[in-house]
């Protein structure tokens, strides 16, 4: 927000410095604006991205540790260890191309 003020200061002082600049400021905002829309509706699917591949790691940590000594007894380690991979596999895609969107 700070950002975008900025830029609108820059502009109303070049527009009343040189007028002939107003319509090319004009389009420059309209072009901006677009531009932002576009960048937060990315990152907020980013984030939703993230958040979906996050929750099944979260939900096997959490599954482990309250049957600990159960799974311990039944022998179920390796099944539980090859989820986590998978989950920790998921989310580790979901981040890279999370970062191949912002960057």
């Amino acid at each position: 927000m700070q950002f975008g003020f900025t830029i609108l200061v820059y502009f109303a002082v070049m527009a009343a410095t040189i007028p002939a600049l107003l319509p090319v400021l004009l389009v420059s905002l309209v072009i901006y604006n677009a531009q932002m829309g576009l960048t937060n509706r990315v990152v907020q699917q980013t984030k939703r991205m993230t958040n979906a591949a996050l929750a099944p790691l979260i939900s096997n940590i959490e599954e482990t540790r309250r049957g600990r000594a159960l799974i311990s007894v039944s022998g179920l380690q390796p099944f539980f260890a090859a989820r986590q991979h998978a989950a920790a596999d998921a989310y580790n895609r979901s981040l890279y191309m999370c970062e191949i969107k912002i960057t």
